[in-house]
C-alpha cells in the first residue's frame, strides 16, 4: 500500500500516479499519537518511560547492560522460553582445573571474558586456544548440570569471565 502523505511538495504528475494505486489512502495520523500534518511532517507524542504516546516528542529509552558479581536476571527469554541469567567470575587466582564455576544450568547461551597470563604479559580472550598444552575452557556437563573450569594454563593472575544461560529449575 502506498502512503501519500499531503500534498506539498509532490508535482501534480505525480499525485496522478499515486492516486491510481491501487490501496493508496490520505494518511493524517498513525496510530492515537503520530501526525502527519499537510506540509509531511511527521510529529508524536510518547512518555519515554513507558514508550506510551502522549504530549511530547519520540524517543527511545536505551537499555543498560548490568553486569555483577551475583546472578543477575538479564530480563531476555531463550528460545525455549526460559529467562536468561548473567554472572560474573572475577579475581586474581584462578579456579583450580575440574573447579565447579556454576551449577543448576540447563544451557549455556553465551561465554565470554579475558584472563590475563603472567608468563606471557598478555590477556586472552575466554575461551582460548594455544595448542595443547595451553588452554582454557569451561565445559556443561548434563549428568551434574554443573559448567567446570577445565585449562593447562597455571600462570593467570587475573580474569573476568561473563556467563549467560538458562537454569535446570525452569523446567
Amino acid at each position: 500500500m502506498a502512503l501519500k502523505a499531503g500534498y506539498v511538495g509532490i508535482k501534480k504528475s505525480m499525485l496522478g500516479v499515486i492516486n491510481s494505486l491501487a490501496g493508496a489512502k490520505l494518511i493524517k495520523t498513525i496510530g492515537d499519537g503520530l501526525k502527519l500534518t499537510s506540509a509531511g511532517k511527521l510529529s508524536a507524542d510518547i512518555n519515554p518511560e513507558t514508550m506510551e504516546f502522549k504530549s511530547g516528542k519520540i524517543s527511545a529509552k536505551a537499555t543498560v547492560v548490568n553486569y555483577d558479581t551475583d546472578e543477575v536476571d538479564t530480563g531476555a527469554k531463550w528460545i525455549d522460553g526460559k529467562t536468561i541469567y548473567r554472572k560474573v567470575l572475577s579475581g586474581t587466582s584462578v579456579p583450580a582445573d575440574g573447579s565447579i564455576l556454576l551449577s543448576g544450568v540447563d544451557h549455556v547461551v553465551n561465554a565470554y571474558g579475558s584472563q590475563f597470563v603472567s608468563t606471557k604479559n598478555v590477556w586472552y580472550q575466554f575461551p582460548f586456544t594455544l595448542g595443547q598444552s595451553a588452554q582454557i575452557r569451561w565445559e556443561l556437563y548434563t549428568s551434574s548440570h554443573d559448567v567446570k573450569l577445565i585449562f593447562a594454563e597455571s600462570n593467570i593472575t587475573n580474569y573476568s569471565w561473563v556467563f549467560e544461560y538458562t537454569k535446570v529449575s525452569e523446567e
